[in-house]
């Protein structure tokens, strides 16, 4: 354990800790540190918490962050400053801090009655979650868990299916006495969704003022990494924890120019509000560690500021120009392998590049790689299960769960939870044989699923003499299934630079970034035209802000480089907008 004269030391060397990085690690606490990208927020975080727990024992320190991504790195920065937190501090993810003292002790009293032990579902698109029946048609229905509580109980909705022809706010207006009996039989049969914790811990905490008191009363100070992403209902759980009067210290951390969490319920007026009700000071962390001085330049006209932060690590003299790649608007592929000879004139290796565009369907687009086969549900479950016993990796606990839920409903009809205790050990044990049962993915998939088939038939005999679902009826090969092997079908080769979404990497940093605009559309917004408004000097509507938060973010994950690829189709004054911000042009005839 690091002595406190020794890290004081360690704090005050400007090679290890900047100035403005000091003025947060030692500061009594209730402030803000608004932090710009790649100013080393997350590790401030880290040592404040490390000094915290050494020069003040007794003091016991909670550090929350939205992300995993983030409290690793906090728990990593902790570790390498040879602290060692003991049980009387928590570091975890601020809905980790939420379900673990409030939720899964006080769930089950008024108002929410939640019935124990309780189950959190995180996949709201589970088959198992009661149904909302819209204007009383069996073929509109909507799960229960894509309906989302805000903070004064009235609703919003997330991924409603394009298939069922009602906008949100037809469903939530016409459904709303619906919604809350299908939300307390969800509760009464020990269901709940990680955004209806949240809710439900809020209602816990203003019902129960002695509640609210202890969880105030027991950490000295609590931390918020990334406070721009909280949600409307946690920040009312923290305003609710800072109003009990017994939290001596509360620090937010973040960045409102990267809220890019609107569809959870975030937005940067909730954080600045929570500040001005706590009277917090706000301390700047703006020099960047991550990008080179060229980026910083440009990556600051998308959230409207005039002078770019300076950039101060050992990427800041890159010479590498942001670039423009014009690509063919009906070819998407083609984004990508322009990207991928900019980078070898760069001589940046592509595994230290990514990829980015702002929706999964566009990701595939990009990659030019859809599935060869169509597999039904049924068979992706079965194929992901064998995946993670056949390719390297490791079974994740929602894949075992998926084939429980799989294998209970062809053996009883009914959803795992519903089995009592033992029955559903017997259910475990029997799925656990049949994953050492599995057949290797190297042979034709119609081979690969009459041998699954006949292995989960083996699984249902040791459940149960008459299975509700016979396996030949589930579980069946097409024609097509014998052009192809299982783990072509499954698990293809990935491609070099995958496209991933902007929300997959937040917090993460590359050496190089490409970020795709997507070709305007019937259906599509001109995605090109928003991104370049702040660089023409015109007004972005306050719904639209998000959109160019997004492109913020996701440019200032890059270190020596990053680029736009920019559709051909595009009006030219378009495209010099980005010319003139500073990224050159490079397109079919240029080198």
């Amino acid at each position: 354990m690091m002595r406190h004269t020794e890290m004081e030391q360690r704090i005050a060397n400007p090679q290890r800790v900047s100035d403005q990085q000091r003025a947060a690690i030692r500061s009594p606490g209730n402030f803000f540190l608004l932090s710009r990208p790649g100013s080393g927020k997350t590790r401030t975080v880290g040592i404040r918490v490390a000094r915290l727990a050494t020069q003040f024992p007794s003091r016991r320190v909670a550090a929350t962050s939205y992300t995993n991504v983030a409290i690793r790195q906090i728990r990593d920065t902790i570790r390498d400053w040879n602290v060692v937190l003991n049980e009387s501090h928590f570091t975890g993810t601020l809905h980790r801090f939420i379900l673990h003292y409030i939720l899964y002790p006080f769930g089950h009293l008024e108002p929410v009655y939640l019935m124990q032990p309780f189950r959190l579902v995180m996949d709201d698109k589970w088959t198992g979650w009661p149904q909302v029946l819209c204007r009383g048609n069996n073929r509109q229905r909507v799960s229960v868990a894509a309906l989302h509580y805000r903070t004064d109980a009235s609703f919003r909705a997330r991924g409603l299916p394009h298939s069922l022809g009602l906008t949100e706010e037809e469903v939530i207006s016409e459904e709303t006495s619906q919604i809350r009996e299908k939300k307390k039989e969800a509760r009464r049969r020990g269901l709940v969704s990680l955004s209806d914790a949240m809710f439900y811990a809020q209602k816990i905490l203003e019902r129960h003022k002695d509640i609210r008191n202890a969880l105030a009363s027991r950490f000295d100070e609590l931390i918020v990494d990334e406070a721009q992403d909280t949600s409307d209902v946690q920040m009312r759980c923290l305003e609710l924890l800072y109003q009990s009067g017994n939290l001596s210290s509360i620090v937010l951390v973040g960045d409102v120019d990267q809220s890019i969490y609107g569809f959870q319920g975030a937005r940067p007026d909730l954080c600045a509000d929570l500040c001005a009700t706590c009277q917090l000071e706000e301390l700047p962390l703006d020099q960047n560690y991550r990008s080179s001085q060229a980026i910083c330049n440009v990556t600051c006209r998308f959230c409207g500021r005039k002078e770019p932060d300076e950039a101060v690590g050992p990427n800041r003299d890159a010479g590498l120009s942001p670039e423009a790649l014009i690509y063919d608007s009906a070819d998407a592929t083609s984004a990508r392998r322009l990207f991928r000879s900019r980078l070898a004139k760069h001589g940046i290796d592509p595994a230290n590049a990514v990829v980015l565009a702002r929706k999964h369907n566009f990701c595939v687009d990009v990659d030019g790689t859809p599935r060869t086969i169509e597999l039904n549900r049924r068979l992706l479950t079965l194929g992901n299960f064998a995946a993670a016993k056949w390719e390297p990796g490791t079974l994740h606990r929602n894949e075992l769960e998926a084939v429980e839920r799989l294998v209970s409903n062809m053996a009883f009809g009914s959803d795992p939870h519903s089995l009592e205790g033992p029955r559903r050990e017997v259910l475990r044990t029997a799925v656990l044989k049949l994953f050492s049962a599995m057949p290797d993915l190297k042979q034709p998939l119609d081979t690969w699923v009459r041998q699954v088939r006949d292995e989960v038939r083996i699984t249902l005999g040791t459940l149960t003499d008459d299975p509700v679902h016979k396996p030949e009826h589930r579980i069946r090969a097409k024609k097509d299934f014998e052009l192809v092997t299982a783990a072509e079908a499954i698990a293809p080769s990935p491609n070099e630079l995958p496209a991933r979404t902007v929300h997959d990497v937040k917090g993460e940093s590359h050496e190089a970034v490409l970020l795709v605009i997507q070709p305007r559309t019937g259906r599509q917004p001109d995605q090109c035209q928003l991104w370049a408004a702040p660089l023409l000097g015109e007004e972005v509507e306050e719904s639209e802000l998000e959109e160019l938060r997004i492109a913020y973010v996701a440019l200032t994950r890059a270190e020596r480089y990053c680029a736009m690829a920019i559709p051909n189709n595009v009006d030219q004054h378009r495209i010099e907008a980005y010319t003139a911000a500073g990224f050159q042009r490079i397109g079919p005839t240029n080198t």
